[in-house]
């Protein structure tokens, strides 16, 4: 089934509505519903199954994915709203969360014994994620992050721990918000 396709039409439609005058989503829970109707027209448009797309679904270990499509594709999404008044120290996906990769994950990562025992970032451990579930055969892994208030995009590649994440390339896009024109950072990555 083409459910990479389906992925591919369904993130241009949510980053047009996201860059249009029309659509302006302010919360993550929002941005991750209007993405899913993005996929749900997609699917409907190649008339395959919508309830092949699933959401928090486990894959390895305890871990969970955004989203998946099909048994094809697996979607990261990492929101990060242009939070009023917040310091730059609390930035959510970057400064705050910090937890050890989950053990079956770390092992289809490749991670060494002591970054196993290293405490993560959450974008991070999404990048591992992502690397993992690329070598237990999911196809197509993309992380998905919006970053309208640069912040992400200033301080991300400092903020990794690990060997396999440090080599990676980042590939940063600039774009305008539909509601304000506001530019807006944000990078669809493939693992």
């Amino acid at each position: 089934m083409p459910w990479n396709e389906v992925f591919t039409k369904g993130f241009d439609l949510w980053l047009n509505l996201y860059m249009s005058n029309e659509e302006y989503y302010k919360y993550e829970s929002i941005l991750c519903i209007s993405l899913l109707n993005c996929f749900k027209k997609s699917v409907e448009e190649k008339r395959l199954p919508f309830g092949d797309i699933q959401q928090e679904e486990r894959l390895i270990g305890s871990t969970r994915v955004d989203f998946l499509l099909g048994n094809d594709v697996s979607l990261e999404v990492k929101f990060e709203p242009d939070y009023p008044n917040m310091p730059i120290t609390r930035k959510p996906v970057t400064n705050v969360v910090l937890k050890t990769p989950d053990g079956q994950v770390a092992k289809y990562a490749g991670l060494t014994n002591k970054e196993t025992r290293m405490c993560l970032y959450e974008v991070e451990l999404d990048f591992l994620k992502l690397m993992a579930y690329k070598k237990r055969g999911i196809r197509h892994n993309y992380l998905l992050c919006l970053d309208e208030d640069g912040r992400l995009y200033r301080n991300l590649a400092n903020s990794f721990r690990t060997s396999r994440v440090k080599k990676l390339t980042i590939p940063w896009k600039l774009i305008q918000r539909g509601a304000d024109g506001k530019k807006v950072y944000y990078f669809l990555w493939q693992a």
